[in-house]
């Protein structure tokens, strides 16, 4: 993401992004005192730009053997009250759509909670499998990453599409891609020391 920082906007603690894709700008601010990192995005692709974000930090903070990460979303009227993104899925995943976050009296729609902070549909989900692709090199370790970071039945964002299916096959699309490349450009062979 450093390709996105908007006009050198970065400072000690926090960094302005522009996405490359026209479209979405993400301002990241860390508050040491709280220990925890604040994503907030804008644009019409906000929510592909936000799950793109989230895959990059998923696998920053995937290097730190006991770092316990949790993901909050923010509920749209109520300024410092947030729902726990894994009790959303659970949720979701057991066809709940009740929600009542903690600090809050206000039942919430789970899928409208979610829809706030995943692609909606196919193409936005493309959109940003898109930009992951653009921006690193090692394709098999992308779609291994994507698959463990999306484990929960997409549908209640609306996509009806079996994550975990797709994510095994680009997997394996992605490693005969490579083994049919290294059959056509063999490596380099490296200068003796």
């Amino acid at each position: 993401a450093h390709k996105d920082i908007k006009a050198q906007a970065c400072w000690r603690t926090g960094v302005l992004l522009e996405d490359s894709l026209p479209g979405a700008q993400a301002l990241i601010k860390e508050d040491t005192k709280a220990r925890q990192i604040n994503i907030s995005v804008q644009g019409e692709r906000r929510r592909e730009y936000l799950h793109y974000l989230r895959y990059l930090f998923a696998g920053i903070n995937s290097r730190f053997e006991n770092l316990k990460v949790t993901e909050r979303v923010p509920v749209p009227d109520a300024r410092n009250v947030s729902a726990d993104y894994a009790t959303l899925l659970e949720y979701a995943k057991n066809g709940m759509d009740k929600y009542i976050p903690s600090g809050s009296t206000k039942v919430y729609s789970v899928h409208e909670l979610l829809c706030l902070v995943q692609p909606m549909n196919k193409d936005e989900l493309l959109n940003m499998l898109l930009k992951i692709d653009k921006h690193f090199d090692d394709r098999g370790a992308i779609a291994e990453g994507i698959k463990t970071m999306f484990e929960l039945n997409p549908n209640t964002a609306g996509i009806g599409l079996n994550m975990n299916n797709l994510f095994a096959r680009i997997l394996v699309w992605t490693k005969q891609l490579a083994q049919q490349s290294s059959a056509y450009y063999p490596p380099s062979p490296r200068p003796a020391d």
